[in-house]
This record gives structure tokens, sequence and C-alpha cells, in this order.
């Protein structure tokens, strides 16, 4: 059986011992909370925090994943978008709007790896605050959709959108100019 063991300062300088044996430690997937001398316990899923730590640790591998992955989109857009703008230049051919849907394929791309980034940010806050009961080690992000901005709502973020809108007006500021010429 699982003790509890909690030293507690009292008023005269002295430690008050307290011992619990709760049903849940030895269980340990119930959130329960018992009253022992006036201290109320929350003993949380996690009796063992290095489980807790690692389960975080793995969520926060997932972020940087889609961290660097959106990182990763934004360098390949303005690739993509350079290598038609300056085929289109060199070869003297108007293709230059053809580099919008490359960069709306890209803009929709990076908005879905933030928004899953975000559901993840979700899912490491209720699994650091145990707000939610949700299994151990558990990498589904379905009790977070409802508090994380869907993906429409992702697309035309300020970010997004001051990135890609810029993108767009320079790839139609270059293909107007190269019309004109």
């Amino acid at each position: 059986m699982i003790k509890l063991l909690i030293r507690m300062p009292r008023g005269d300088g002295q430690y008050a011992k307290l011992e619990a044996r709760p049903r849940s430690a030895v269980q340990g997937y119930r959130v329960r909370a018992d009253t022992i001398g006036g201290i109320t316990l929350i003993l949380k899923r996690y009796l063992v925090k290095g489980k807790m730590i690692d389960h975080l640790k793995m969520i926060q591998a997932v972020i940087n994943r889609m961290a660097q992955t959106s990182f990763i989109i934004k360098g390949w857009s303005i690739t993509v978008v350079a290598a038609i703008l300056t085929y289109s230049i060199v070869s003297n051919r108007s293709l230059g709007l053809f580099a919008l849907f490359p960069s709306v394929m890209f803009w929709c791309l990076d908005s879905y790896y933030l928004w899953q980034e975000r559901l993840f940010r979700g899912l490491y806050e209720v699994v650091r605050s145990h707000s939610i009961n949700i299994p151990e080690f558990s990498m589904n992000t379905k009790p977070c959709r409802s508090s994380t901005p869907n993906w429409f709502k992702i697309l035309f973020s300020r970010t997004e959108l001051a990135f890609y809108v810029s993108m767009m007006a320079f790839i139609l500021i270059v293909s107007l100019l190269k019309v004109s010429n």
C-alpha cells in the first residue's frame, strides 16, 4: 500500500506529521480529495512525477517538430515562388501568376501545421494542469479542439496573413510589371 506522508509547519515552530493511505494512491488513475487535519490533499493521476514529465517531453517534441515543419514550409514557399518568377522573367513568358497556386497551397499546409501545433500546446496544458482526465501518454488532441481555434481561423491569423498576403502581393506586382514590359 502506498503511504503519503506530509510534514506541515504548526504555529509553534514544530512540524505536524500527517499520514494518509488514500485509495486513489493505490489505483493511481482517479482524482480524489482527502481532508486530513484541515489539509486538503488532491491526489493526481500521476503519482510518479517522472511519468508526467516524460509525457510532457513527448508532447513538447511534437510541438517542436510542428514548429520546425512550419518554418521549412515557409522556406520552401519562398523558394518555389522565386523559382517560378525567375523562370518567368528569364524565359520572357507570362508565367508569374502561376506562382499564386503553390503560394496558396503552402499557405494552407502551413496553417494546418500551425493548427496542429496549437492543438498539441493545448494537450500540453491539459496534461500539465490535470484539468481533463486523459490516459497516460495519450497523444490524442480531441479534448483540446473545443478550446483551440479551428483551421480556418488560423488560416486567416495575423502571422499567416502577413507572410502569405505579402508574398502574393509581390507575385502580382512582378507579374503586372512583366506584362507591362
